[in-house]
């Protein structure tokens, strides 16, 4: 009896681990990107454009590519520092589900997170700093900065 409970336990304790984590041949790899409707790469140096929100407010679109993550819930924060800057002047924390991708092996996209300027007339024109670090429910993560003039 004891060993017949003992099997039951154990399989009843595999059963509420979940599913194994995925196993990748890399590292995650995310790519910066802006758009609302189509993913645009961002590159170092780039003017990326101001949007006026319906409500009056200001920001610019943030966007996401992504593989060798876990595809669901993938988490997002988006920060926006003036150079030699510590504090960020923006923060957005969004948590998405890649498209595109069904198991992480071919890049997944989220497009169109709002990350907002507070102050647009302190930031139009001017080199920010934009960083996104993306991490998985398996807490894999991956970073990426560009140096972007928000016009």
């Amino acid at each position: 009896m004891k060993t017949t409970a003992g099997k039951v336990a154990l399989i009843g304790l595999l059963a509420a681990c979940g599913p194994a984590p995925h196993t990748y041949p890399g590292p995650p790899e995310v790519t910066l990107g802006t758009g609302v409707t189509t993913f645009v790469p961002v590159g170092e140096g780039a003017d990326v454009p101001i949007i006026m929100g319906i409500q009056g407010g200001y920001h610019i679109w943030g966007s996401v590519r992504a593989r060798y993550m876990e595809p669901q819930q993938i988490h997002l924060l988006f920060t926006l520092t003036f150079p030699g800057g510590e504090k960020p002047f923006s923060i957005r924390h969004d948590t998405v589900d890649l498209t595109g991708t069904r198991d992480g092996l071919d890049p997944g996209e989220h497009i169109g997170s709002a990350v907002f300027l507070p102050d647009v007339v302190s930031v139009r024109g001017q080199p920010c700093l934009w960083r996104l670090e993306v991490t998985d429910t398996e807490k894999r993560t991956a970073k990426v900065e560009r140096m972007i003039h928000p016009l």
